[in-house]
């Protein structure tokens, strides 16, 4: 206790010069980018307009964990660096995109959600023309690849996701909770095998998709 009213007659200068940042455990930070688009596809009857179809861009990971599974672009904030920043650094190096919008979408930090330690994500998210985008891999990834995307609400409790390229598919299943807030609103039935807990970011930013068409509408 009195150590504690000690503090309270010390200035600022004093207490910042004696604080002891190992006093407290400090869990490490990364970012995660959801990036959509929507390409489209010639149907072959030309009385058809092309279909749309909505688009993931994922990377495989070249390192562990989840060696060689997808997962969204990101990685590990910098010292030095804003997440904001970071979230641009790593899409750039990852994937060779750069010069987009990008809007926070969420922090997602369940204890368990990284093997290695404790990791907090903030997690980006846009959605961008196809026009221009030459993709590159590049540090940590392996490859990147666009994916198509289609979903299904199976009415206000389940959600099914399905990613393919032409090499791959991924089916996924997230189970929603109305009654949850935030994060814990969402629960992984099936990743899909994508890495970490990708899966409920994906459909996290699925839902955040959705309530914007349908206000715009």
């Amino acid at each position: 206790m009195k150590a504690k009213e000690d503090k309270k007659h010390i200035s600022e200068e004093e207490f910042l010069k004696n604080y002891d940042p190992s006093e407290f455990e400090r869990p490490s930070v990364t970012v995660d980018n959801v990036i959509f688009s929507i390409f489209e596809t010639k149907t072959g009857n030309y009385r058809k307009n092309p279909e749309q179809n909505l688009y993931l861009l994922l990377i495989q990971r070249g390192e562990h964990p989840f060696m060689n599974k997808w997962a969204l672009p990101g990685g590990f904030v910098r010292i030095d660096e804003s997440v904001e920043e970071s979230a641009y650094r790593e899409l750039k190096e990852e994937t060779n995109l750069e010069n987009i919008y990008m809007e926070q979408l969420y922090t997602f930090g369940e204890v368990k959600r990284d093997p290695r330690m404790r990791i907090i994500s903030t997690a980006y998210m846009a959605l961008i023309k196809p026009e221009n985008i030459e993709l590159k891999a590049d540090t940590d990834a392996r490859a990147v690849s666009w994916f198509k995307l289609t979903y299904e609400f199976q009415g206000s409790e389940k959600l099914k996701i399905r990613l393919e390229n032409e090499e791959t598919v991924l089916n996924a299943g997230l189970i929603l909770d109305n009654k949850g807030h935030g994060e814990s609103r969402i629960k992984i039935e099936e990743s899909g095998e994508l890495a970490f807990d990708h899966t409920k970011i994906i459909g996290y930013a699925l839902m955040r998709l959705r309530n914007k068409i349908e206000y715009t509408n």
